[in-house]
């Protein structure tokens, strides 16, 4: 497959894409710049035709001076500023998040494309997909907690931490009270031996 026949695929495949995300911005700039770049590169197939000698030499020098820059740089020339060269490579194991999955998934990159702002991924059924760049994570993100659930744990914290504490004081309350019987039948002991003692002095 030819590089115009490749972007022409991957042109396919964000149109159908869109038809289900007709709104997302990230394939729209994209199908727009592989537009770009499939009328550029048509243009570069066609015959041109010059005057002069001078004027063919100078075309073929400038035709040959532009096949080896990449094709990504050609693309960004034309349109906006180049973006940031991506970090990501064929062949390397991303995570994302499938549409209506709550979890990321593990997938290999296959092919980089659309100023490499386009990234097709294969999962374990071998199933494909291209998702934007933004949408690519090297790790899997942790999961983080809900305010329900976060709320709903801290409660149940302050409700264990509510019962060790009526626990704690209700050992507290029964030490006292244990303390205070001691305390009475000591007091009530040495009213006997007083009693007897003062009967005895009595006598």
């Amino acid at each position: 497959m030819s590089e115009l026949e490749e972007y022409k695929s991957q042109l396919r495949d964000i149109e159908e894409t869109l038809k289900q995300d007709p709104e997302n911005e990230s394939l729209l700039e994209l199908q727009k710049e592989l537009k770009d770049l499939i009328s550029l590169l048509n243009q570069e197939e066609e015959p041109e035709t010059k005057q002069d000698t001078d004027e063919a030499k100078e075309s073929s020098i400038q035709d040959n001076t532009q096949k080896d820059i990449p094709i990504d740089t050609i693309s960004s020339n034309s349109q906006s500023p180049q973006a940031p060269e991506s970090s990501f490579k064929v062949g390397d194991l991303v995570y994302v998040k499938p549409k209506l999955e709550k979890e990321y998934q593990q997938v290999k990159i296959t092919i980089i494309s659309g100023n490499q702002k386009l990234i097709t991924v294969k999962f374990d059924n071998d199933k494909t997909e291209t998702y934007p760049i933004e949408e690519i994570k090297l790790e899997k993100p942790k999961f983080i907690k809900n305010k329900y659930k976060l709320k709903q744990t801290k409660l149940e914290n302050q409700e264990k931490k509510k019962q060790n504490d009526d626990l704690e004081l209700n050992k507290s309350a029964k030490s006292w009270q244990n303390f205070n019987k001691k305390l009475k039948r000591k007091h009530l002991h040495n009213l006997v031996l007083l009693k007897n003692l003062v009967q005895k002095l009595v006598l």
